[in-house]
C-alpha cells in the first residue's frame, strides 16, 4: 500500500506544467545582431503579462517554436532563458484618490511582466513568402471571462517575414 502511495504521490508532483489562468498578454520579438563574432544571427525575446490576482508562470526556460523553419510545414524548437519577473502595476499617489497597485499584495489590477531570452541563434536562409511564424501558448484562459473562450487555450505568435536591410 506503501508503494502505491509513493508511486502515486511521484506521478502527481512530476509533471511541472503551469496552467496560467491570469494570461494577460504578450510578445515575441527578436534582434538581428549586427556586428561582432554573432553576426547575422539573432536573440529572440518573450514577454508575457499575467494578472497579480491570480497563478505565476514557471521561472524556467521555456521553448519558442519556429514554423516554417527551415522550410514550409517544418517546426524548430528555440529555447528561451528565464530572465526576469517586474511589477509593471499602475502606481498611484496615496491620498490622491489614485489606487497604488502591487503583485506581492495580490491587488485587482497589479500586472507582472515575465521575461525570456534566447542565446544568439543562427536562421539559415529567407523566410518564405508565408513567413517564419514563432509561438507560444499554454492552457488555460481564466474561468471567470465573460467575453468567451474562458478556459480555452491560448497562443502569442509573431511573423518574421523576408526583409533586406538597407545598410
Amino acid at each position: 500500500m506503501k508503494r502505491i502511495i509513493l508511486l502515486s504521490s511521484l506521478f502527481f508532483f512530476s509533471f511541472t506544467n503551469t496552467f496560467s489562468s491570469h494570461f494577460m498578454g504578450g510578445e515575441i520579438t527578436w534582434e538581428c545582431i549586427k556586428g561582432g563574432p554573432n553576426m547575422g544571427q539573432y536573440i529572440f525575446t518573450m514577454k508575457v503579462y499575467r494578472d497579480c490576482n491570480g497563478i505565476t508562470f514557471a521561472q524556467t526556460s521555456q521553448t519558442l517554436t519556429a514554423h516554417n523553419y527551415p522550410t514550409l510545414g517544418n517546426q524548430t524548437p528555440i529555447l528561451l532563458n528565464f530572465i526576469s519577473i517586474t511589477d509593471i502595476s499602475p502606481t498611484g499617489t496615496p491620498g490622491s484618490g489614485n489606487a497604488c497597485f502591487t503583485c506581492a499584495n495580490g491587488d485587482l489590477g497589479a500586472v507582472e511582466e515575465y521575461i525570456w531570452r534566447s542565446d544568439p541563434t543562427t536562421l539559415a536562409g529567407t523566410p518564405p513568402a508565408e513567413g517564419w511564424h514563432f509561438t507560444w501558448g499554454s492552457c488555460c484562459r481564466s474561468s471567470l471571462l465573460t467575453q468567451g473562450m474562458n478556459d480555452d487555450d491560448w497562443t502569442i505568435r509573431s511573423v518574421m517575414y523576408a526583409y533586406t536591410d538597407a545598410s
